[in-house]
């Protein structure tokens, strides 16, 4: 029986053949694959639907990944099974993810987005690293922790945030979150809806009382404050700190009062 169980909820056949099946034929590992079809979108969230596949797969390891994600290796999936094996109290292993540093909104990964390809992150891990949430395009978890919560249909109803909701309740019970050094490319990059800031709210709700921040991959994000409140005041700060270093705003103390404003609401991830 395979100990890898690979899950995808897919809604266009032509892309999840082009990329992610075309480069799992490849793979030296066994696996199991599950394919949650929502070409009708009976399915309204990718938590209902990734439940729905989770509930039918056997493997010791769930990974999770979107239909545009092409392995760049064939030896990805057996580099992510023998990894696994070796991390301490693993809650959930991704690709890309926020960086636990002392430089807000740090991103870490091996992975490439969009077309021409282009780097994300700033950190290229050689080696697994602790995380802080990671992305939702490709993570595994083990089944054994699977198997005590699920994703949550309530805070994630749409196809926003649900791995990085993962992380932070994983992490509430004692697990961590790592980034693993694999190749993938992920072939859309992702786009922030007005779903994308509801689900964000119900999230920094929802991690209050353990948090006083949420980093993800798109930023950091205080739960203090609501999401929207956030974008436009911590953009115009930072937006302000970057205009006065290119006029030759030169006094420190200016540009790092600015950067502490705007960490107070909203840090981008560049």
């Amino acid at each position: 029986m395979p100990r890898l169980s690979v899950i995808c909820v897919y809604d266009d056949k032509a892309i999840l053949e082009a990329r992610l099946l075309r480069s799992l034929r490849g793979q030296i590992a066994e696996y199991e694959l599950v394919l949650v079809d929502n070409v009708e979108h009976q399915f309204h969230s990718a938590s209902a639907a990734l439940n729905s596949g989770a509930s039918k797969a056997v493997g010791d390891y769930l990974l999770f990944t979107h239909q545009d994600v092409s392995l760049e290796t064939n030896s990805a999936l057996e580099q992510l099974l023998e990894t696994a094996e070796t991390l301490p109290r693993m809650g959930v292993a991704g690709v890309a993810g926020a960086a636990v540093t002392a430089e807000l909104g740090e991103v870490m990964s091996n992975m490439t987005h969009g077309n021409p390809p282009q780097k994300v992150g700033r950190i290229t891990p050689s080696v697994p690293v602790l995380a802080l949430t990671v992305d939702e395009c490709f993570f595994a978890v083990p089944r054994t922790v699977f198997s005590k919560f699920r994703f949550d249909e309530s805070t994630c109803d749409d196809w926003h945030l649900y791995a990085s909701d993962y992380c932070l309740t994983a992490q509430g019970q004692g697990y961590l979150t790592y980034v693993l050094p694999l190749r993938v490319h992920h072939q859309s990059g992702g786009r922030r809806t007005r779903a994308y800031y509801k689900t964000l709210g119900k999230l920094l709700d929802k991690h209050r009382p353990r948090n006083t921040t949420i980093h993800t991959t798109t930023g950091v994000w205080s739960t203090r404050f609501p999401p929207c409140a956030q974008m436009g005041v911590g953009v115009a700060v930072w937006s302000t700190r970057k205009i006065c270093a290119r006029i030759g705003v030169a006094n420190g103390r200016v540009t790092d009062a600015l950067a502490r404003i705007g960490s107070l609401f909203y840090t981008p991830p560049w």
